[in-house]
This record gives C-alpha cells, sequence and structure tokens, in this order.
C-alpha cells in the first residue's frame, strides 16, 4: 500500500480540484446538478476520500460513482480512475480516465491531463500502445 501521507497529500489534492472545478465542465450532461446535488456529492467525495486513504479502493469507487450520478463531474470521474489503478484494475483505470476526457471541451483537456497523477498517464500510454499493436495485427 502506498505511504499514507502520500495518499492523504493526494486525496486534498483532488478534493481541492473537485470542489474549486468551475459548473458545467462535463460536456453533454443532460441537467446541470443543482445546489444540493453537489453539495450531497462533494459529502460523498469527502467520503470516498477517507475509503481511498484506507485502502479500500472498491468502496471508493462506489461511493465516487454515486457522486458522480449527482453530479457528472469529469473530476469524479478522474478519482473513480485513480481508485481503478490502485487497486491494480488498469484497463478500468484508462477507460474511465478517457471517458472523463470526452466529456470535456475539447479546449479544457490539455488543462486536465496536466493535473492527472504521472502514474495515470503512464497506464494510459501502455494501455494506447497496446491497442496500437492489437489494431495493426488485425490488418
Amino acid at each position: 500500500m502506498a505511504h499514507p501521507t502520500r495518499l492523504t497529500l493526494c486525496t486534498l489534492t483532488l478534493l481541492g480540484l473537485l470542489i474549486s472545478s468551475p459548473p458545467g465542465l462535463a460536456r453533454g450532461a443532460p441537467v446541470e446538478a443543482s445546489a444540493a446535488d453537489k453539495k450531497q456529492a462533494k459529502a460523498l467525495f469527502v467520503q470516498g476520500s477517507k475509503e481511498y486513504q484506507a485502502g479500500r479502493y472498491k468502496a471508493a469507487i462506489t461511493i465516487f460513482e454515486k457522486a458522480y450520478r449527482l453530479w457528472q463531474n469529469p473530476r469524479i470521474l478522474l478519482n473513480i480512475a485513480i481508485c481503478h489503478l490502485e487497486g491494480g484494475d488498469l484497463l478500468q483505470a484508462v477507460r474511465t480516465l478517457r471517458k472523463a476526457l470526452a466529456s470535456l471541451p475539447e479546449d479544457k483537456r490539455e488543462a486536465f491531463r496536466k493535473q492527472l497523477p504521472p502514474k495515470l498517464v503512464a497506464a494510459d500510454k501502455r494501455a494506447g500502445k497496446k491497442s496500437e499493436i492489437k489494431s495493426a495485427g488485425n490488418e
């Protein structure tokens, strides 16, 4: 398991990103989340962060997914991706990351990418190379 201080710093950083993200980031979201839904999503995020810090990644994912249903914020998806990554499910981590990126307007994606943990960026690159190899073999 990762060092507790690193987990705490990571979680606090991610919490700050979630709370400070501008409204309406998620493109194609059916309806902007209400203030009450955002408040509930933030409370769930705190709860999910505690599960993450304790190394209970599946429980954290479940809670973060509840938060995402309330507030379709790509930063919540980022936290789900990180939990999948820490739990060893690299494929699902990459899928979730790419879903988060796809939900953003194109002009916001690069700034979002710059905030990604290096371990998640590396997993995304590895997955990209594997899919390139598979598609080259199918030609």
